[in-house]
């Protein structure tokens, strides 16, 4: 999608690019989804980069758990989808590099980035 917008935003020096990654692409939990959202976020924020000073916006929004059909079944009190649509929205008029949503998830990947083996400890009593 990025390919196919870019020229025309390139062209008119403006434009807003938001791609919905995850907290599992920052704090590692099922192999082969937080390698998908490790790539993404590391497309977006290095396309962030490369852009900022074009007139286009890169913004990646990083959702925790939410009540979706994926994660059914969970007993975890969680947020619905509009959270994650209001902070798309916002990011259109207000460009940010990232946004965590739910917000409470932004102490634990600060934890999580500070000491890595914490999650290491985490996920082996976890199986």
């Amino acid at each position: 999608m990025t390919h196919a917008v870019l020229p025309g935003m390139l062209e008119q020096h403006r434009g807003a690019i938001i791609s919905v990654a995850s907290v599992a692409g920052i704090i590692p939990l099922n192999p082969l989804y937080s390698g998908t959202k490790f790539g993404l976020r590391g497309f977006s924020l290095s396309l962030h980069q490369q852009l900022s000073r074009r007139g286009i916006s890169v913004s990646l929004v990083s959702p925790g758990f939410i009540d979706t059909d994926m994660n059914k079944g969970s007993r975890l009190p969680m947020p619905g989808p509009e959270l994650v649509a209001r902070s798309i929205v916002n990011l259109v008029v207000k460009p940010r590099r990232e946004v965590i949503v739910p917000g409470y998830y932004r102490p634990l990947i600060a934890i999580a980035c500070t000491f890595p083996w914490l999650v290491d400890l985490a996920m082996s009593r976890r199986d």
